[in-house]
């Protein structure tokens, strides 16, 4: 039969500090859990159908310019997705420096550097 020793638990007064520490903790878990269920509770709430109707009040004033089908064709100077040029040429995109020289892209695919003549 084999022989089977106690184990050294260690000091009487370690295992009451790691016990208040695990109560602790849980106390903090609690008290945490029970705050964000009063936020919960606290968050205004209005019914499905309140809901639903302001999101078709929404969708039925709002223009969306996506749908074209809907609304109609867009004028160019009121569409949002349109492609906006740059007007000032020297409005730059990128700047990337190459062996001490510096390089400048713009919006429309241009490219000024040290030889450029702009």
């Amino acid at each position: 039969m084999p022989q089977y020793t106690s184990r050294d638990v260690g000091d009487p007064t370690q295992i009451k500090k790691n016990k208040q520490s695990m109560a602790d903790l849980k106390l903090r878990r609690l008290t945490e859990l029970n705050n964000r269920l009063r936020e919960d509770l606290d968050r205004e709430r209005i019914p499905v159908s309140q809901a639903a109707k302001s999101i078709i009040a929404y969708c039925n004033g709002t223009r969306d310019y996506m749908v074209p089908s809907v609304w109609g064709v867009v004028p160019k100077g009121e569409d949002p997705y349109q492609q906006q040029l740059y007007p000032d040429p020297h409005h730059y995109v990128c700047r990337i420096l190459l062996f001490g020289a510096e390089y400048f892209l713009d919006g429309r695919g241009g490219i000024e550097g040290p030889n450029s003549t702009s």
